[in-house]
């Protein structure tokens, strides 16, 4: 066995984690988030009371102050947010990082439980206590303008960088690798979360108000829709070939039963978006209609899978149509050419798993559009949009 052999099977055959232990590993992300704003905002009491006990003292502060205060919020971020979840996803969780985040939880409520009694005795001067209120003016401010949409979607990138660089070495838990069939993966949640992020701050998740064109210039508009569309992914199609042919050529390990052959998943992105923006701009006004798209796309793939007896294909079938002992194709490949029949043959996983990324990122519009944007129109249905968030706020 060559070396490309030895790592491609250090990083295949993996049935996965459980559920538990991989909401475990994402729980680092906001524990750190909340202790981090909980230190800022003790420090930032203590930086407005320096400044005002300057100004009585009529003292000038250095002028390093602002670049110290800097420095001190970076290490408290990396020490906070970055250190545990980089400690998540290796062999120390258990040992250590559990402990950890148990620890940033109870002195994050600490903090917080400490600051929240400082308000109700009325404790501290007025400016300390006009500190506190512009603190938490900003904090509500900064609610509005969905930073918690910022923090998740920086955590997640961050723990994907951290597990595609840590997967090559056994400081990285095996459990936490993409699946091979079936099971749960930590790895696995990156793609999707990556699909989720782009549905929640889509054009169509963020838009005040549903455009369905009609019958007469419904076609030129969704050609239009669909050209800028590919327009903007192009990026994501270089990308892909890049990857592949990095990949060939400087045989790279592969793990072949995840998309494929020659699929990856800047192919996988790529369809989404044309795929996704020709549902939305169709002129059939079912498809606009929020639940109804995704979940009758979910029903059909799922009666393909379980009784079409899809599954059964993606899983055992060979990397060609016509093979050494005979021939196995699918029934709505039947009557295309050889070519294109091996080619989808070898590429089925990324090719079919598109459809499950459809229909998360579907999901994510109307979540995103009724439960988190739909609240900030300023047009005739702000109350509609208002009880549609409250509806939302109570299903969570």
């Amino acid at each position: 066995m060559n070396l490309k052999d030895q790592k491609e099977a250090f990083v295949t055959g993996h049935s996965g984690t459980t559920v538990s232990e991989a909401l475990l590993v994402c729980t680092f992300a906001p524990v750190g988030v909340f202790l981090y704003n909980e230190i800022k905002n003790y420090y930032n009491t203590y930086m407005n009371r320096r400044r005002n006990n300057s100004a009585t003292n009529n003292t000038t502060t250095t002028s390093s102050s602002s670049s110290s205060s800097f420095i001190f919020l970076i290490v408290i971020e990396s020490l906070t947010i970055l250190f545990p979840m980089t400690i998540s996803q290796t062999q120390y969780l258990h040992p250590y990082g559990v402990r950890l985040l148990v620890t940033e939880l109870i002195l994050g409520l600490l903090l917080r439980i400490n600051r929240r009694f400082d308000n109700v005795q009325g404790q501290g001067n007025d400016n300390e206590k006009r500190a506190i209120s512009i603190s938490e003016h900003t904090a509500t401010t900064n609610f509005k303008q969905k930073d918690f949409l910022s923090f998740f979607r920086s955590t997640v990138s961050y723990n994907t960088f951290v597990a595609i660089l840590a997967v090559d070495f056994t400081i990285f838990p095996r459990s936490f690798a993409k699946t091979e069939i079936y099971g749960y993966g930590l790895m696995d949640l990156g793609a999707g979360s990556f699909c989720v992020i782009g549905g929640l701050v889509s054009k169509f998740a963020r838009s005040s108000s549903i455009s369905t064109p009609n019958s007469t210039t419904g076609t030129s508009k969704t050609i239009h829709s669909i050209k800028k569309v590919i327009l903007h992914s192009i990026p994501l199609l270089i990308m892909g070939f890049v990857r592949l042919i990095t990949t060939k050529g400087l045989e790279y390990q592969e793990h072949v039963s995840e998309y494929g052959t020659h699929w990856n998943f800047f192919f996988t992105l790529l369809v989404v978006n044309i795929a996704c923006t020709l549902i939305r701009s169709s002129t059939w006004k079912i498809l606009n209609v929020p639940i109804i798209t995704w979940l009758v796309i979910l029903i059909a793939y799922q009666y393909l899978l379980s009784v079409e007896q899809l599954q059964n294909y993606i899983i055992h079938a060979p990397r060609a149509c016509t093979y050494d002992g005979g021939e196995y194709t699918y029934f709505f490949m039947d009557k295309a050419p050889s070519l294109l029949c091996d080619l989808f043959a070898a590429n089925r996983e990324g090719i079919l798993g598109c459809i499950g990324y459809i229909v998360l990122y579907l999901a994510s519009e109307d979540v995103g559009r009724y439960c988190l944007w739909g609240w900030t129109n300023n047009d005739n249905n702000m109350n509609n949009a208002s009880s549609r968030s409250n509806s939302c706020i109570t299903l969570k």
